[in-house]
């Protein structure tokens, strides 16, 4: 430890040696200049720009393909062959396996024969067959009534006048029942336009109502008498009767049939035989499955030899052209994402942007959240189906503001501000701030771009200080994260200076104070107006930043240069 001690004082006295030296062939016009920079406040100063900023939150999303589809069979049987394997590019319309045809050919054989058969004699041996029915139930019809008639003496013809008496008279009512719902329900216009302009509504459904009472008298008679004939006591009379209806009976269903075949024209039987045949022969297609889609085969649950799968899908193919992410996120973060916004993916050490396409209204019921949906092109980068990916999107953003480096903000009790130059002096203003980063804040009011903001730090700058602008007055203020990491170097290798030094300092105390790193007034930002990890912020400039950015590499250049001048003469000075 004693050695060491000697050895630094050792330094020390060189130092002073060649310090005296030094300033003993510098003239009293040299060291007059030397005294008035030590005690000047140089500072460097720069107008705003107008630009925005945008905070991005990492969220973990899930991949899935834009277009996927399961194939299902629509055939039953062994499969035969198999064409396409697991990872395999297929095209549309390409064969993905065979299932045996041989049951689908025998069906469609069958169908085919049936079909020749009722199209060629067999249809017309149909109608006539139906023909020689109805003519036997004629027949059968016309002997039942003429038994009746000769056991009854005319009764059966009254019997049978009775029954037409009875149906008119029914027919009737429901006729009358509908004239009176329609009566009710007209409109006086209505009413006057259809049983003329002196109709009367309650008169007209009086009359209709007597109508009706008649017409089911009448009925009631009908048929009381048609019981009354009907019920005879001669066991041989009641049984003719009996024959008689059940004769009428089967003559009416076997008119009905022969009406309807005859009815269908043989070009119309033979078009829906073909639509028969049509569809047995689609059965024969269904056993060549081919791809709906082009992509990848992403699952294959079919294999030769054994049945076609029916509670899975036999093939799942993806077109992976375009691929979708979904995340999750909260109803404030919602409100701040819009359709069409940009998001960056991160997926296999790769990074891609995608596009935000579906925005839902409602959360998802088991999470609690939005399944926010965005495309990426699938061709930009590997993205497999099912797999989670890092993505990044801006949940908070200001547009049209004015943006600052981050270290050129002052912080009093929570309450930013900044030194603004004017008149040679430093003005302190505090301003309102918005979205920040690491190297970057939004100002929201306080500044406007024809203010010069102070942007170098030093120990003795206070509000109202007189200060020397070193550099471009009319800079504007570098908002890249470049610039501000460079100036950090500067300030960090003015920091280098030993403790012996800093002992020797003048009592300016202006080159040991210097040394502190700039970013220390960021060091006193609260916490909450920080981007958090694993935030970062995105910035787009409205006006060229090439230029600014020029412009602020210069005022850079300048507070190197006045830092370097500055170490130069605290060794001078010792």
């Amino acid at each position: 430890m004693k050695k060491i001690t000697g050895v630094l004082l050792c330094c020390a006295v060189v130092g002073g040696v060649a310090a005296v030296g030094f300033l003993s062939r510098m003239g009293p016009d040299d060291t007059a200049p030397v005294a008035a920079q030590l005690s000047e406040i140089n500072v460097s100063v720069a107008k705003p720009i107008r630009g925005s900023l945008a905070q991005t939150t990492s969220f973990i999303g899930t991949v899935q393909p834009e277009e996927s589809v399961q194939v299902f069979p629509k055939a039953s049987g062994t499969v035969l062959r198999t064409y396409f394997e697991i990872g395999e590019p297929v095209q549309k319309g390409q064969l993905l396996f065979e299932i045996d045809p041989e049951m689908a050919q025998l069906q469609y054989n069958a169908a085919r024969i049936a079909a020749d058969a009722q199209l060629g004699s067999g249809y017309d041996t149909q109608l006539v067959t139906m023909k020689s029915s109805l003519n036997a139930a004629q027949s059968a019809l016309n002997t039942a009534r003429d038994n009746l008639k000769n056991l009854n003496d005319g009764v059966a013809d009254e019997i049978e006048r009775q029954q037409r008496d009875a149906e008119k008279f029914e027919k009737e009512m429901e006729n009358l029942d509908l004239e009176l719902d329609r009566i009710s329900g007209m409109s006086a216009e209505e009413l006057k336009a259809t049983y003329g302009a002196d109709a009367d509504r309650d008169r007209l459904l009086v009359q209709k109502e007597n109508a009706r009472t008649t017409a089911y008298e009448k009925y009631v008679y009908a048929r009381d008498r048609v019981d009354e004939l009907e019920d005879d006591d001669d066991p041989q009379l009641r049984s003719a009767r009996t024959a008689y209806r059940n004769a009428k009976n089967s003559y009416n269903a076997a008119k009905e049939a022969y009406d309807l075949t005859a009815g269908v024209s043989r070009e119309d039987a033979e078009a829906v035989s073909e639509a028969q045949l049509q569809i047995q022969a689609k059965s024969i297609e269904y056993t060549r499955v081919t791809a709906p889609i082009s992509g990848i085969i992403e699952q294959k649950n079919v294999s030769e030899q054994n049945p076609a799968p029916s509670g899975q899908p036999s093939y799942v193919i993806s077109n992976k052209s375009i691929m979708t992410v979904r995340f999750g996120v909260s109803e404030s973060v919602m409100q701040n994402l819009s359709i069409g916004e940009e998001i960056e993916i991160e997926a296999g050490g790769q990074t891609t942007v995608g596009t935000i396409t579906e925005i839902p209204t409602a959360v998802d019921a088991q999470t609690g959240l939005f399944n926010i949906k965005a495309s990426i092109d699938g061709e930009q980068i590997q993205l497999h189906t099912g797999a989670t990916v890092k993505l990044y999107a801006a949940t908070q953003k200001a547009t049209d503001s004015i943006i600052l480096p981050i270290d050129c903000l002052y912080y009093d009790a929570e309450q930013p501000y900044v030194y603004l130059y004017r008149n040679g002096k430093a003005v302190k203003t505090e301003v309102q701030t918005g979205v920040s980063s690491e190297t970057e804040i939004a100002v929201l009011s306080g500044l406007s771009e024809n203010d010069r903001v102070i942007t170098s730090w030093h120990p003795r700058l206070l509000d109202g200080a007189e200060v020397v602008v070193q550099g471009d007055e009319n800079a504007v203020v570098a908002v890249s994260a470049a610039v501000g990491a460079a100036e950090k170097d500067t300030d960090a290798s003015s920091g280098e200076s030993s403790e012996a030094e800093e002992t020797a300092s003048t009592p300016e105390d202006v080159v040991s104070s210097e040394s502190e790193p700039i970013s220390s007034a960021a060091s006193s930002v609260p916490q909450e107006q920080l981007s958090t990890e694993p935030n970062r912020t995105v910035r787009r400039m409205d006006s060229d930043s090439s230029s600014k950015s020029s412009s602020s590499k210069s005022s850079s250049s300048a507070a190197q240069s006045y830092a370097s001048g500055l170490k130069v003469m605290q060794g001078g000075s010792k």
